[in-house]
Order: structure tokens, then C-alpha cells, then sequence
């Protein structure tokens, strides 16, 4: 009897104990630090200019996206961009909103782990765009659909997981660097994306500008090199950021933590504000820019006659020619 006694009050300790980690885990949290937004600090004015900047940016996408699918309703990269594009900058413009009783796993996987997945995705597109051109300027069309695109797809599944998995797994280590998991994941993302954007953007554009005769075409062309520069360096330093929090060598992100601890949220906030300036705000702004500039309404040589040759006919026969210019730019 008194070892059924022992064992009961070895269970009822056991429940206690895991009641107390779940209490733990799915807590709510402190959003003036975690989730700032402009409900519960109406008079931080860096949230405001970031609310605004999402704002426009979400308007900027919805606007240009209504414009490509008027003119052409078939999928394109370029939509699928811009609608995934809108997503994020509304995820962001909630969350900068609305104060919400974030319970922990949540607050993790909605306010963090999200937004650099869909970074992934968006800007991931760019690369696979790229590709698709280099294997259709090599005549490896069929690549595109049995290689690239379930290649691509299986790639952004297994990440999917592996988001869900480390948020799941990091959920009860709250007030204990919790944030540094998802910066390593943040790193192995952004690092990805750097080296295969500067890859196949350097390729494509070899090739193109070896092949291409057309003025107009060319100043495209190297548009589109420029902004894959840019994005390289972007990468790089969000990856650079990422690797040295995870390792606690980042004195800049110690610093913006240290701003918390101040009596007044503002200049943490304004720090954030520059956070998210540099890294999401202006790349975004001038990959849509570069999409307004490419919408049917903002052109104003419609017609494909009008254009000089895109390929110098002189070296390929007319079909590898049309198959050519099909590819490259249904964007």
C-alpha cells in the first residue's frame, strides 16, 4: 500500500510538472518587445512609418497584380509574386496593427517564422525565373517541368517542415534565446538564396547578352542582373546577420536588445524601423518597381513587332528562335 502511495505521489508530481512546463510554453507573451504594434503603443511613431510602408507596399502589389491578371489570366511568375508579395505585407500590417494574446508556439511561428519563409518563397522565384531561362536558352525545356519546378517544390516542402519543426521544438524556451534558432534557420535560408541567386544570375546573364541584339532588350537584361546584384549582397549580410546572432557575436542586434531596457520603447522601435527599411522594405519597393515598369499598361511599344529581334536570327533557326522568346520573358 505504501508503495502504490509513493508511486501516486511520483504521477501527481510528474502532472504537476508537465503542467507547469505547458504553462510555460503557451503563456502569453509581452508584445511590447515581442509584437509591438500601434494599438497597444499609439504613440510610437516608428510602427506608424513602418504600418505605412507595408501599406503602400500592399496596395503597390495588389494594384499591379490586378493590372497583369486583367491583361493575361494565365499563372506567371510575376502574379505569383506580387500575390505572395500582398500575403506578406498583410501578415506584416496585422501584426503591426492589432494587439493579439499571443500564446507562444504562435507568437513563434506567425510574427517570425512565417515572414522568412515567405521571403524564401518570393524571393526564390527570381531564381527559378532565372533558371527556366537558362534551360530554355539551352533548349532543356522539358528540364523545366520534370527537374526545376518538383525540385523547387520539394525544396520549399522540406523547409516548410523544418520551420514548423524548430518553432515546435523551441516553443519552451521562452525569455532564453529562443530567437537564435530561428535566426540559424533565417541564415541557412538567406545564405541559400545568395549563392543560387548569384549562380544563375551571373549565368543568365552571360548568355543573354551574348544573344540578344535588341537595345531595349539589353537595358532589360541588365536590369534584371543589377537587381539580382542587389539581392546577392542583401542575402548575404541578412544571412551574415543571422549567423553571428546565433552565434552571440552580433554587437549591432545586442545593442537594439540593450534599447529594451530603456524606459522609453521608442529608439528600439526606430531601430527596427531601419532593421526592416533595409532588409524587406527597399529590395521589395524595387522589385516592383522593376514589375510596374513591365505591366502591358506602362509599356508603350505593345506590339511585339515593334520590338527590334530579341535573338540575332543569324545564329539559330527560326523554331529554336520562337521557342527562345517565348521563355525568356513571360514573366
Amino acid at each position: 500500500r505504501q508503495h502504490r502511495s509513493d508511486r501516486f505521489f511520483s504521477a501527481s508530481l510528474l502532472c504537476v510538472g508537465m503542467a507547469s512546463q505547458w504553462d510555460n510554453t503557451t503563456r502569453s507573451v509581452n508584445c511590447t518587445v515581442e509584437c509591438p504594434n500601434v494599438q497597444e503603443t499609439p504613440g510610437a511613431w516608428p510602427l506608424w512609418i513602418l504600418l505605412v510602408l507595408y501599406a503602400m507596399l500592399f496596395i503597390a502589389s495588389s494594384v499591379i497584380l490586378f493590372l497583369s491578371r486583367k491583361q493575361n489570366k494565365a499563372p506567371s511568375f510575376r502574379s505569383t509574386f506580387l500575390a505572395l508579395q500582398a500575403v506578406l505585407c498583410l501578415v506584416r500590417i496585422i501584426t503591426f496593427s492589432f494587439e493579439f494574446d499571443w500564446e507562444f508556439f504562435w507568437l513563434l511561428l506567425i510574427v517570425y517564422a512565417l515572414p522568412i519563409y515567405l521571403q524564401l518563397v518570393i524571393f526564390s522565384l527570381l531564381i527559378v525565373f532565372m533558371l527556366k531561362c537558362l534551360l530554355v536558352m539551352q533548349d532543356r525545356r522539358a528540364y523545366v517541368t520534370r527537374v526545376l519546378y518538383p525540385a523547387y517544390g520539394t525544396t520549399l516542402l522540406l523547409l516548410s517542415l523544418a520551420c514548423v519543426l524548430i518553432v515546435y521544438f523551441n516553443q519552451g524556451r521562452h525569455y532564453h534565446g529562443f530567437d537564435r534558432s530561428i535566426s540559424f534557420f533565417s541564415t541557412i535560408v538567406f545564405t541559400t538564396l545568395a549563392i543560387v541567386t548569384a549562380v544563375s544570375g551571373y549565368r543568365v546573364h552571360r548568355m543573354l547578352m551574348n544573344i540578344i541584339v535588341s537595345e531595349q532588350r539589353r537595358q532589360r537584361v541588365l536590369g534584371i542582373s543589377q537587381l539580382a546584384a542587389l539581392y546577392t549582397c542583401v542575402f548575404l549580410a541578412r544571412a551574415a546577420w543571422g549567423i553571428t546572432y546565433s552565434l552571440n557575436a552580433n554587437l549591432v542586434q545586442d545593442y537594439m536588445n540593450d534599447l529594451q531596457r530603456k524606459p522609453s520603447m521608442i529608439p528600439y522601435y526606430a531601430s527596427a524601423l531601419v532593421f526592416y527599411g533595409i532588409f524587406e522594405v527597399f529590395p521589395t519597393l524595387l522589385l516592383i518597381r522593376v514589375f510596374w515598369k513591365w505591366t502591358p499598361q506602362t509599356e508603350r511599344q505593345v506590339n511585339e513587332s515593334a520590338y527590334p529581334p530579341l535573338i540575332n536570327s543569324s545564329m539559330t533557326d527560326s523554331k529554336t528562335v520562337t521557342s527562345k522568346r517565348s521563355g525568356l520573358y513571360a514573366v
